[in-house]
């Protein structure tokens, strides 16, 4: 028995030494099993920790160069590698561009890289996904073409289905990267990847903020985004610019009450914009800084969360009104040009005759004494109804700007006239203070007189504000100031505010009422006085009236027509040796009460004078008689004046150079037609004077052709 127990004692403690001995080794092997996992569970939590880190520095900026950056330095810092780069395309497409590139691949530092020199950055952003490779022998990868390396792990940097680029690492060895390694690179560019969509869509949404800002304060009018309280939310530069404040001070203010004032009309557009029952637009006028200005309004409802918004659009159209009233007032004008022409024409005829008559029976020596005074007033009231006849027409007429010597005095003269009646009507004093002799000034008589109209215009309407107990004047007054002849309009109104001198000639600019006035007169005058070569200021005297002074230079030498009206006006005429008994006239003039007037003063110089009603009867006389001067009114001889030539000088040739023509069509184009005649001519009425002048004239000329 003691034989069995010890073998079996032994056995015993065999195995227990033995199961003792392999605890231990499992416990060793537990124990190494244990602090692997600690290992790794340490190192994913490391890894954990600096993606985290990553992450938080990535979401602090979305800056492109920044995201990339901290890429690559996380990337150098957790994987094994001699180099680092990020590539990025623009905008998602080619080509790309290396932002970053660290260690050994720094020499790519903001290298482009197109599609065929990607070499392994573009085969693993066309695959998208991970690439690595090895060198294999001397068979070394290209990360781009022209660079190798010896082993490469590329990942794309993929967001949203799009590629934007791509994260790489490289060795010059050909050591392979650890799973470990690669599986770091792809969870890192998938942040990056994530991190650079999101900048990317953000540019793109700041991108289109700042054009739609741009393009919103680029709009030349005023443009107003209103919450359903009618507060201003956003406003444009150009509102700011009409209202003269800053943009962010018209935030949340009432519209328009608190921003271009109270308008009750278009209060109620806006509420029928948002009912959708407004018309297209609204007018309306506000009080600004700049001064009373007409706002055209157009609105716009825009269902916003909250509430109906509205979007309107303000335009600034007091030129544009201005303009266009302008336009109407040309358009009346000229109306009343061709009224005043039809009626010029007709008055012409009688005030002709009587002028003439009256000049007639004044010369002669049989008149008695006591009717002398009676024919000079007739005489005088002729003259100056045809006065009044030419200064109408040469305001309201519209013709091509003449160059001519200017006499300014009877510029200020014709222009009083047309003004005369206002003047009584309102009771305002006029005085002249023209100075005599005066040189004259070359340039358009028709502007001239509308420059001299509109001061005295602006003048009378300042004078006719004045309280009762104000003086009521006006004074027109001329001087020669070395080469310079200088017109002065005063007026005893409130004169011109200090601050609105530098405005008042502005196109434009007015101190009138709605309705009054354009505010263009005074700018039309400087323009003119300007295209003159002269100047044109205005003075506050003393007294606290206004004063316009123009300044035109004198004319460089005397014109023909200039010496012609001033042999008229010294009554002296061409000298002849003609003898008056043997000088045969022919006048041709329907109108027998001009036909006796001119016969009475040609008769009376001694000239043997025949009369021809119209046209056919002249032709009949010509053909039996020789006439020295044929003394003619075009529209007597045709109603179409192109065909007078041909009814009359292609059959007696030598008329030509003997006919006067005496029109009282006034119309700009019987002047021009008479200008293509090559015939003198006179308009009437017809002084007795100028028609002995006109005649002597020719007759002078045709002795010296023979």
């Amino acid at each position: 028995m003691i034989d069995w127990i010890a073998p079996a004692l032994i056995a015993l403690i065999a195995w227990w030494v033995g199961h003792r001995m392999g605890s231990r080794r499992i416990a060793r092997r537990m124990a190494a099993e244990a602090e692997l996992a600690r290992s790794e569970l340490a190192q994913r939590l490391n890894e954990l920790i600096s993606l985290q880190e990553l992450s938080t520095t990535l979401s602090e900026s979305l800056d492109v160069q920044n995201v990339v950056a901290n890429v690559a330095d996380h990337v150098s810092r957790s994987v094994a590698a001699d180099g680092t780069l990020v590539a990025v395309a623009k905008g998602g497409e080619s080509p790309l561009r290396v932002v970053v590139a660290q260690g050994s691949l720094s020499a790519l530092a903001g290298r482009e890289i197109k599609e065929r020199d990607a070499g392994l950055i573009g085969q693993a952003m066309g695959l998208e996904q991970t690439q690595v490779a090895l060198a294999v022998g001397q068979q070394k990868p290209e990360l781009v073409r022209g660079f190798e390396v010896g082993a490469a792990a590329i990942a794309p940097l993929s967001a949203h289905g799009v590629t934007v680029g791509a994260l790489a690492t490289v060795r010059h060895d050909a050591a392979p990267f650890a799973a470990e390694d690669q599986k770091q690179l792809a969870t890192v560019a998938a942040h990056a990847a994530i991190v650079l969509e999101n900048a990317r869509l953000f540019d793109l949404i700041r991108s289109g903020k700042e054009q739609w800002e741009a393009t919103f304060d680029s709009l030349a009018d005023a443009v107003a985004l209103l919450d359903d309280s009618n507060r201003v939310r956003r406003a444009n530069r150009a509102l700011g610019i009409l209202v003269r404040e800053p943009i962010p001070a018209l935030i949340g203010r009432q519209f328009p009450t608190d921003v271009i004032g109270e308008s009750a009309a278009l209060s109620g557009y806006l509420g029928a914009v948002r009912s959708s029952q407004a018309p297209s637009s609204t007018t309306t006028r506000a009080a600004l800084p700049s001064g009373t200005r007409t706002l055209r309004c157009t609105g716009s409802a825009l269902a916003q969360a909250g509430g109906d918004w509205v979007v309107i659009l303000i335009e600034d159209v007091t030129e544009r009104e201005a303009i266009e009233a302008q336009l109407i007032q040309n358009e009346k004008m000229a109306a009343v040009g061709q009224l005043v022409s039809g009626v010029a024409h007709e008055l012409n005829n009688p005030i002709s005759s009587i002028a003439g008559l009256a000049d007639f029976l004044r010369s002669k020596e049989t008149t008695p004494a006591g009717e002398l005074s009676h024919l000079e007033v007739i005489h005088e009231q002729a003259e100056r109804a045809a006065h009044i006849v030419r200064s109408l027409l040469s305001f309201a007429r519209k013709g091509p700007a003449e160059s001519v010597d200017v006499d300014l005095n009877g510029v200020i003269r014709s222009a009083v006239a047309l003004i005369s009646h206002e003047l009584k009507l309102r009771h305002i004093e006029l005085e002249l203070d023209l100075s005599e002799p005066l040189d004259a000034v070359r340039g358009d008589r028709h502007e001239l007189q509308q420059v001299v109209l509109n001061l005295l215009t602006n003048a009378i309407q300042a004078v006719g504000d004045n309280p009762p107990d104000r003086a009521r004047w006006v004074r027109a007054a001329t001087s020669q100031r070395s080469q310079h002849i200088v017109i002065t309009i005063s007026d005893s109104g409130p004169g011109i505010p200090a601050e609105l001198e530098s405005q008042i000639f502005l196109p434009f600019f007015t101190t009138k009422q709605p309705g009054e006035g354009t505010g263009l007169g005074l700018s039309i005058t400087y323009r003119i006085v300007e295209s003159h070569k002269g100047q044109l200021s205005v003075a506050r005297p003393a007294d606290g009236t206004s004063q316009f002074v123009v300044s035109l230079p004198v004319a460089g030498k005397e014109s023909p027509d200039a010496a012609e009206a001033a042999s008229e006006r010294n009554g002296t005429e061409p000298a002849t040796q003609t003898d008056a008994d043997n000088i045969h006239i022919l006048v041709v003039e329907d109108d027998p009460a001009v036909r006796q007037s001119l016969g009475v003063t040609l008769a009376g110089t001694g000239f043997h004078v025949q009369y021809a009603g119209d046209l056919t009867e002249a032709r009949t006389m010509l053909a039996k008689n020789s006439y020295d001067i044929v003394i003619a009114e075009p529209r007597t001889l045709s109603h179409d004046l192109p065909s007078l030539p041909a009814d009359l000088f292609d059959h007696w040739p030598e008329l030509r150079s003997r006919t006067l023509l005496i029109t009282g069509d006034v119309r700009l184009e019987t002047e021009q037609w008479l200008a293509r005649t090559q015939c003198p001519y006179l308009r009437k009425p017809v002084s007795a004077q100028a028609l002995r002048t006109a005649v002597a004239t020719i007759l002078q000329a045709r002795t010296s052709r023979s």
